[in-house]
């Protein structure tokens, strides 16, 4: 989950790591839920442009599409078209693009935060399981709020993967890593 807070280009090194997270789930494939700003992270990343927008900080309002209802909204800056990569899911009542798909990845972004809610929303509870049922899989705390079984065990604290490698090896494990993955993150 990429979350919301803060506008893109306040903080370059938050920007920096949120690309290059994006770097590594598209490599491998993983899913991807942007909410607000990550949403937008999202959408930059495929050309897609930004636009102020007034009226859209701590308020209500409509939208209409895949999804649709009275969704709570905070942010400054919105998608007046959709990024390219990308199909819309919502729009609200004044031109903006308030959640999209990606084309190609079980990637989703939503302009709105349902964690803001004083409950999950149905709504909100049932797309998530809807894309968690495209590929994406939740971890034991998430199936849990959904209702599910559990998916994907969590790791436990205080799980230390090296007690994996058998003690004459760890020394070595731990030296040769590092020259093996010596790799510096991708520049947005």
């Amino acid at each position: 989950v990429l979350s919301g807070g803060n506008n893109i280009g306040n903080y370059p090194e938050r920007d920096e790591t949120e690309n290059w997270l994006l770097d590594y789930a598209e490599k491998l494939q993983l899913p991807v839920l942007g909410i607000c700003r990550g949403m937008q992270v999202m959408g930059v990343r495929s050309d897609g442009k930004l636009t102020e927008v007034s009226g859209h900080v701590r308020t209500k309002h409509k939208v209409t599409g895949v999804l649709s209802g009275i969704m709570n909204s905070y942010h400054n800056f919105c998608f007046t078209t959709c990024p390219s990569d990308y199909e819309m899911l919502a729009i609200s009542t004044d031109g903006c693009v308030e959640a999209i798909r990606h084309r190609m990845l079980p990637w989703e972004g939503w302009m709105w935060h349902p964690e803001r809610y004083k409950k999950f929303r149905k709504l909100d509870i049932d797309r998530i399981k809807y894309w968690l049922g495209q590929g994406a899989k939740p971890t034991t705390r998430v199936a849990r709020i959904l209702g599910e079984k559990e998916l994907v065990p969590m790791p436990k604290k205080g799980n230390n993967p090296q007690k994996a490698i058998p003690k004459k090896d760890r020394k070595k494990e731990t030296k040769e890593a590092p020259k093996a993955e010596a790799k510096e993150a991708p520049k947005s």
